[in-house]
């Protein structure tokens, strides 16, 4: 069964009765009898989400600075530097400093949030 017929058939399910649903899932009110299991098993594999591959920590950090404000921070650092104002750089500076110090928070706590999820798979009873 392709993923577009699986699809248009769910858009039917809820109109249907009852021996109707089960005939057309091939269950009973048990559930999958071992061979159709087996055969849905050969049929559409494992259920188990494919995982990609990862985000690098510096991916992630500087993902943090896609904001334009920040951008524009970074810009008027230059510029300010560039005309001479060392003062007002450097106060640009420090609020791009507090930007820098909460994108490492977030990457930590993207890394530490993801390490949790892997770790904690539910298990059917």
């Amino acid at each position: 069964m392709s993923v577009r017929k699986a699809v248009e058939m769910s858009a039917e399910y809820h109109s249907m009765k009852k021996e109707q649903l089960l005939e057309s899932l091939k269950v009973t009110e048990s559930g999958l009898s071992t061979e159709e299991a087996e055969r849905r098993l050969q049929e559409f594999g494992t259920n188990e989400l494919v995982t990609t591959g990862g985000i690098s920590p510096l991916q992630i950090f500087l993902g943090q600075f896609k904001d334009i404000f920040v951008v524009m921070l970074l810009f008027a650092i230059v510029v300010s530097v560039a005309i001479n104002e060392i003062i007002d750089a450097a106060t640009i500076a420090s609020r791009v400093t507090e930007c820098a110090v909460c994108a490492q928070i977030g990457c930590r706590e993207f890394f530490r949030k993801d390490s949790v999820g892997k770790q904690a798979v539910p298990e059917s009873a």
